[in-house]
């Protein structure tokens, strides 16, 4: 029930909810109008609620990362780009507010250290070094990389990862999840410069720092080559699911 928003795509939101409450900011619509509103669904009603944009809302933007840091009850998020040759770095927060009566508020994030430019990357929350890390992603609209940056959430110190072993190719807009029960991120598909739907799965291990393919990669069986997908982290039964992407324009 409620007001819906208009409906849009490559939105910035993160899966995991605070005060049973899924955020969704910005996107683009079927005519290319980009948007900066901020859009909550109240899973316990269900219910959408427009979010005052009260504080220094980031501009209209499409492909941008978030994460719900939960340590610190805030959405932040970074990058993006408008589409039309404008590519960002810069980094905000939505504050939640005390659980229950949520003050939503948008401000600007004054980080340091050397600030990638990025858009469509791969996004992930890590609770346990309290970070923000971002893979892959465009730089401008080609060519698409296959580094890790780093934000600490705690300093604000932005800073570039060099993982060991075998390198994945460089893509965007790949599905990434955090596997809190090994500390790794599982990292499947994507877009690759020449627009070839990757098909390929890989695991950063985040003690060790050491990407490694996935071995079932080999099989006859496993997801189409595909980008833009849907996904989640199922902790209970220990997997990754996806759903859904582009596999041809």
């Amino acid at each position: 029930t409620g007001t819906t928003p208009f409906a849009r795509g490559s939105y910035a939101a993160s899966p995991v909810t605070i005060d049973n409450r899924y955020l969704a900011f910005g996107g683009v619509d079927v005519s290319n109008n980009l948007y900066n509103d901020t859009w909550a669904i109240n899973l316990v009603v269900p219910t959408y609620e427009s979010v005052p944009d009260s504080g220094k809302v980031p501009g209209p933007r499409i492909a941008s990362m978030a994460i719900n840091d939960t340590a610190q009850s805030r959405m932040v998020m970074f990058g993006g780009q408008t589409g039309t040759g404008v590519f960002y770095n810069d980094s905000y927060q939505l504050r939640f507010g005390p659980v229950g009566a949520p003050a939503l508020t948008w401000s600007s994030l004054a980080t340091i250290g050397t600030t990638p430019t990025r858009f469509g990357a791969g996004d992930v929350y890590d609770p346990v070094n309290e970070r923000f890390l971002v893979l892959c992603g465009g730089i401008t609209l080609t060519p698409y990389t296959n580094d890790v940056w780093s934000l600490n959430l705690t300093t604000l110190q932005w800073s570039q990862l060099a993982p060991f072993g075998q390198q994945p190719p460089p893509r965007s807009e790949p599905a990434c999840e955090y596997d809190s029960i090994h500390r790794r991120v599982i990292m499947f598909g994507g877009l690759a410069a020449d627009n070839t739907k990757l098909d390929d799965t890989w695991v950063l291990d985040l003690v060790s720092l050491t990407w490694t393919q996935v071995a079932s990669d080999t099989l006859a069986f496993k997801p189409a080559g595909r980008f833009r997908m849907a996904h989640a982290d199922d902790p209970e039964r220990n997997r990754m699911l996806i759903s859904c992407g582009i596999s041809d324009f």
